[in-house]
């Protein structure tokens, strides 16, 4: 196996696209069987997300970094340099491939639980969570589209724990869990209602199939923000900075925000995008 796994290193080393695209194909079939490949990932990271590569071989850095992550909990592997190089690289296949893959971790429950002992780890989290949420704005449809779906997926957690821990369901997550999830939560509250009329604006130049993913997140940011629930997040934040802040915007302001999402979605409401349209 060390043979194999130096092999597969030297490959990723090499700078030709199709030996390195082949030893991550070699990575994904280890990682699948569920061998530790923390060394194949690090030199990916540093080989191939962080330098120069073909689209194919960082896509399928990520993908191998997705599979690593969800079986090692590794995330503290990476710097959070790395990771905004690709936030910021020119290249759409690389932004929505980052954000695709950060969506679909960060949400995780087992990620959550490692923040609760891991500060460094939070902290870019924090970090990776604001850049999801601008990516919203993104100039690519398609990263714009995971951005929002990553968005929604971060709502929906936390509404589904906070809902479980009501209910009395102690073991769904702990006190700790549900404050790093409400500030995150908290924050993008306040990133949808604060960017509200770009985002419609942005979601009004999406193909139709992506549309249905902006509806979510934009109800329910305008809503919490509008109704009050963000004071309540703020509060199960246990951060005292947001728990005792104040939202200036007054009820007028609430409303005309409220009313201007209804307007964003009259056209689109006899075809019954969303349950969150109700919502």
């Amino acid at each position: 196996m060390d043979i194999l796994f130096a092999q597969i290193q030297a490959d990723l080393r090499s700078n030709d696209a199709l030996r390195q695209s082949g030893a991550l194909l070699q990575a994904l079939q280890q990682s699948a069987a569920g061998r530790d490949i923390s060394v194949i990932a690090k030199t990916a990271v540093e080989e191939i997300v962080a330098a120069p590569a073909s689209a194919v071989c960082k896509k399928l850095a990520f993908d191998l970094i997705r599979s690593y992550a969800f079986n090692r909990r590794s995330l503290g592997l990476y710097s959070n340099a790395e990771i905004s190089g690709c936030f910021d690289s020119p290249s759409d296949n690389l932004r929505h491939s980052i954000t695709e893959t950060l969506g679909c971790i960060l949400a995780r429950d087992d990620l959550v639980t490692l923040c609760e002992n891991n500060v460094n780890l939070l902290d870019k989290v924090t970090i990776w969570w604001t850049r999801i949420g601008q990516n919203m704005l993104d100039k690519s449809d398609n990263v714009s589209k995971v951005a929002f779906e990553s968005v929604g997926r971060l709502f929906q957690e936390f509404e589904s724990k906070r809902m479980s821990r009501l209910a009395g369901d102690k073991l769904v997550d702990s006190e700790n869990s549900l404050a790093i999830r409400s500030n995150w939560v908290s924050a993008m509250v306040n990133l949808v209602w604060k960017k509200r009329n770009a985002l419609m604006a942005r979601s009004l130049v999406l193909p139709v199939e992506s549309f249905r993913a902006t509806v979510f997140p934009l109800v329910y940011g305008v809503k919490a923000f509008a109704s009050g629930k963000l004071g309540v997040i703020r509060r199960l934040s246990k951060d005292s900075s947001l728990a005792n802040g104040t939202q200036a915007e007054s009820n007028a302001e609430k409303l005309v925000g409220v009313s201007d999402l209804v307007t964003h979605l009259m056209p689109f409401l006899a075809s019954s995008l969303e349950p969150a349209v109700d919502f």
